[in-house]
């Protein structure tokens, strides 16, 4: 019953997901599918998933892995990767490193961590982001979930957990924030904002 809306190229994936859920905060689906515009990289089963949806969980992640090296092989080996329509969860440090199920070097992604602690002098990146972001209810203490790809289910009461004016200013953060891909940072922190 949603008619399609044409957005600019902006925010990556991020934008779009929070334009659907500003525009629509009154009148959302009973569950909501977010993905980007070729799911097939990160979810080769991606289709397939979508079938199961009377399966989901309330945040359902829905891809299995970022790319055809990540996370390396070394990782993947440890999952059971057989079974078609997987879908993997790995779970990031306070610094977003991959610890769990093991522990892997990610080198774009921790020269970005490096130009952020620098700048911003911190040492903490999910404490910065959690200030920044206003997302108190995130714990530096404990593991962030991440499925890459940012492809994943919501049910509606989850997003309703915050109101409009959270994922306004989560936007508005995104498309102001000049030095550096804060998109990068949403596609990890999903699963986490909507726990």
């Amino acid at each position: 019953p949603f008619e399609s809306i044409s957005l600019p190229n902006v925010g990556r994936e991020s934008n779009t997901y929070l334009e659907h859920i500003l525009r629509n905060y009154h009148q959302l689906a009973e569950t909501t599918i977010f993905s980007q515009a070729d799911p097939f990289d990160h979810s080769p089963y991606f289709l397939q998933l979508l079938t199961k949806i009377n399966m989901y969980q309330k945040i359902q992640p829905l891809s299995f892995f970022y790319d055809k090296d990540t996370p390396p092989f070394e990782i993947r080996k440890l999952l059971n990767t057989s079974k078609k329509g997987a879908i993997y969860v790995e779970y990031l440090n306070n610094n977003f490193i991959p610890c769990y199920p093991g522990y892997w070097y990610n080198h774009d992604m921790e020269n970005l961590i490096t130009i952020i602690q620098r700048k911003y002098k911190t040492k903490n990146i999910v404490e910065y982001l959690k200030k920044k972001l206003n997302l108190s209810f995130l714990s530096d203490r404990y593991m962030l979930p991440v499925n890459y790809g940012a492809l994943f289910a919501v049910n509606k009461e989850i997003i309703l957990k915050h109101n409009q004016s959270f994922y306004s200013h989560l936007n508005n953060v995104l498309l102001n924030t000049y030095d550096f891909d804060m998109g990068y940072f949403y596609e990890r922190l999903w699963l986490s904002i909507f726990y």
